[in-house]
């Protein structure tokens, strides 16, 4: 507890701000949805900017050559950000479960990219992982 405390009065101190995270929910509350929808909703905007950018290559090899993707990683990580600070408050000062929620909105983005562009199929491995992944971020929701 004594961390904790010297990282908010340093935070402080550097001219951040202390964050307004409620502590001991068992429950989300109406603020913290509203913080997970902003967070999911941003997450899931980077992500698709970020599989074009990693994955367009394969379908137009001059595209790393271009500024786009460079441009685009801007947009992304402004994204990323945003979409963190919400969840972290959405998930009352949890980093693992912002974690996850970034890493499964790039994975269902993925899972829809993948097929509609490369026309790779979506087998029932692929629904058990997506299936596992939703699960991943329930238990982040409502394990307490």
């Amino acid at each position: 507890m004594a961390i904790a405390a010297d990282c908010k009065s340093a935070l402080i101190e550097f001219g951040g701000s202390s964050p307004s995270i409620p502590t001991n929910n068992k429950t989300m509350n109406k603020q913290q949805i509203i913080y997970f929808l902003y967070s999911l909703g941003l997450f899931f905007l980077g992500s698709f900017g970020h599989w074009y950018i990693m994955y367009w290559q394969f379908k137009m090899p001059n595209w790393i050559k271009t500024p786009w993707p460079y441009l685009i990683s801007i947009g992304c990580t402004f994204l990323w950000i945003t979409a963190s600070h919400y969840g972290v408050k959405a998930f009352n000062g949890e980093m693992w479960s912002n974690r996850f929620l970034f890493f499964v909105t790039g994975i269902f983005v993925a899972a829809l990219l993948y097929p509609y562009h490369f026309e790779q199929p979506f087998t029932m491995k692929t629904f058990v992982q997506l299936t596992l992944a939703l699960v991943i971020i329930l238990v982040s929701m409502f394990w307490k």
